[in-house]
């Protein structure tokens, strides 16, 4: 039997393999595993594709985008929606302040109206005792025609006043009234203020 040690004639060992040292037979086994795991990892990586080119990866993304472009899509409809709630809000708005324009016009007019009524109501009066000055204003009054009209002077308003003038007409007729009169018509119809 040889020696393990022995060297075989015409080959030779390395330095470190020879004299029979096992732990450099372990280390050259061991780097020699390391080696070859290390090449067949490098054969694996190469192997498998990278992450951005995968099926999944290339789905995600499809899938990101047409949620984006969505997403988009409502938001654009959103600000439509908003600049058409603000503009229907403006014109709400112009309206308001054009129906109280409307209704400060028509304030007016009722307050005119109101004058004028009042200017018609102040030259017109019908038979009835009247406090001139108070609820008749002084003037010249006319009636155009009548039939037995009656009107008096008097010194008051009470049953036992006493009669200052007064006259019975038929057809046209005209009294000249002046603040502090208390003057008194009756079957005249309509007096209207000439002056």
């Amino acid at each position: 039997m040889k020696d393990q040690g022995e060297e075989k004639p015409g080959r030779s060992r390395p330095r470190w393999l020879q004299h029979g040292n096992r732990k450099s037979s372990v280390f050259l086994v061991g780097g020699s595993l390391v080696v070859g795991v290390l090449a067949g990892a490098g054969g694996a990586f190469a192997v498998v594709p990278a992450a951005t080119e995968t099926s999944e990866y290339v789905a995600l993304q499809e899938r990101m985008g047409r949620t984006a472009d969505s997403t988009s899509a409502k938001i654009t409809d959103q600000s439509k929606q908003i600049r058409e709630l603000e503009e229907a809000a403006e014109a709400v708005k112009a309206q308001e302040i054009a129906a109280k324009e409307k209704e400060a016009e028509l304030d007016a007019r009722d307050a005119a109206l109101d004058a004028a009524e009042q200017v018609v109501a102040d030259s017109k009066f019908s038979d009835g005792i009247h406090l001139v000055g108070t609820n008749v204003a002084a003037g010249v009054y006319s009636l155009a025609d009548s039939s037995d009209c009656y009107y008096v002077w008097k010194t008051s308003t009470g049953a036992d006043a006493d009669i200052i003038d007064n006259n019975i007409v038929n057809g046209p007729a005209t009294v000249t009234l002046v603040d502090g009169d208390i003057f008194e018509t009756r079957g005249c119809g309509e007096w209207s203020k000439a002056s």
